[in-house]
């Protein structure tokens, strides 16, 4: 995985590729790499190579695959669904849990990582989740006044 977003990260400084990947992937995945992904890969990933930081699965104990076959009706908008209940459910047993992102394209891209998670040939990673035990506890939230909302 750290391979691939490296070799992305290379590939986002030419610009012909950047139109192309806003092409394909559309100005909001790209907003996305050059606002959040970039910034936070080009300071982590000299300590993802050598191996002292992981900014993808955080160390998570567990990790859970969301895919399906291609060519099923609306399966990506069934595995958002089913990815809330995971987490809903993970969090109402104490559990940590987070979405992440990153690790669905990496394995799209990676044909061994596929191979490794058992993926068919024709599934694809739509999303993925993280799971273990929360580091720190809270006791309490933090009570603030809730500025955006509209109570009608």
């Amino acid at each position: 995985m750290v391979s691939m977003w490296d070799g992305l990260l290379g590939k986002l400084k030419n610009p012909l590729i950047r139109l192309l990947i806003r092409i394909h992937a559309g100005p909001e995945k790209l907003r996305t790499l050059q606002n959040h992904i970039v910034p936070m890969f080009t300071l982590k990933m000299p300590h993802m190579l050598d191996g002292t930081e992981d900014a993808i699965t955080r160390n998570a104990q567990a990790m859970i695959l969301f895919h399906a076959d291609k060519k099923s009706d609306r399966y990506r908008n069934d595995i958002y669904i089913a990815l809330t209940y995971a987490l809903l459910k993970a969090h109402s047993l104490g559990i940590g849990a987070t979405a992440i992102d990153l690790i669905p394209p990496a394995i799209e891209r990676t044909p061994c990582l596929k191979k490794l998670f058992q993926i068919p040939e024709e599934n694809e990673v739509v999303a993925s989740m993280i799971l273990g035990y929360a580091k720190h506890k809270y006791k309490r939230a933090i009570q603030r006044k809730l500025e955006r909302v509209t109570w009608i």
